[in-house]
C-alpha cells in the first residue's frame, strides 16, 4: 500500500470518528428532550462510511486496529440507542416515566410497574438530582458550544478546566466568587472571568 493511501484512510478514520462522536452528541440530547428528531440521517451517514471502510483494503495494522475500535464503540452505542428506543415506544423509557409521574398521569405504583429494578433506582436518582440546584456551568457550556459550531467537547473535562481555573482565580483576587460568561470574539467563543467582591 501506497504511503498516500495509508494518509488517506486514516483521514477518512478520523472523519468516521467525528461523526461518531456527533451522532453521540445528538442522540444524548434526543433522549433528553433537547432535540425532538431522532438523528437518523447521521446515523446512517456514519454506517455507510464504517461500511465503505470495512470493504477498503487496509494493509496497515495500526489503521485496521483504529476500524475495529470505532466500528466496535459504535456497536455499543447502537444497542443502548436501539434499547431506549424500544423502552420510548414501550412507555417504559426513565425520562417519560418521570415525566408522567411529575404531571399527575400516572402514580409510583404505576411508574414502578413500568420500570425495571434498576431503572426505578435510577429514575430516583434522577428525581434527586433534578431537585438540587442546576449545574451552573451547563448553560455556560450550551452557549460556548453554540458559537463555537463544534460539539465534539467533552463536557466533563471542559467543566472540570473552569473548576480549576475558578481555584486559581479566587486564591489570586482574594474575590467570593468568580463568574463566567461566554464572548463572542471575531466569531470565537471566549471565557470571560468576573471577580465577585
Amino acid at each position: 500500500m501506497k504511503k498516500t493511501d495509508s494518509e488517506k484512510i486514516a483521514q477518512r478514520l478520523r472523519e468516521l470518528e467525528q461523526e461518531i462522536e456527533r451522532l453521540i452528541y445528538e442522540y444524548d440530547q434526543f433522549f433528553l428532550g433537547f432535540i425532538r428528531v431522532e438523528p437518523l440521517q447521521r446515523r446512517k451517514k456514519v454506517e455507510k462510511m464504517i461500511r465503505d471502510l470495512m470493504d477498503t483494503y487496509i494493509a496497515n495494522a495500526t489503521l485496521k486496529f483504529k476500524l475495529q475500535n470505532l466500528r466496535q464503540r459504535y456497536a455499543t452505542y447502537r444497542e443502548k440507542w436501539d434499547r431506549y428506543l424500544r423502552q420510548m415506544e414501550e412507555g417504559t423509557f426513565v425520562r417519560d416515566v418521570i415525566r408522567a409521574k411529575k404531571k399527575g398521569l400516572i402514580d409510583e405504583t404505576e411508574a414502578r410497574r413500568k420500570l425495571s429494578q434498576d431503572a426505578v433506582s435510577r429514575m430516583k436518582l434522577a428525581e434527586e438530582a433534578a431537585k438540587k440546584s442546576e449545574d451552573p456551568y451547563k448553560p455556560l457550556f450550551q452557549e460556548y458550544v453554540k458559537i463555537k459550531g463544534n460539539v465534539n467537547i467533552d463536557y466533563e473535562k471542559w467543566k472540570r478546566k473552569l473548576e480549576q481555573e475558578k481555584k486559581k482565580l479566587l486564591q489570586k483576587t482574594k474575590a467570593k466568587d468568580i463568574e463566567f460568561r461566554v464572548v463572542e470574539v471575531n466569531g470565537k467563543p471566549k471565557i470571560k472571568a468576573i471577580p465577585k467582591r
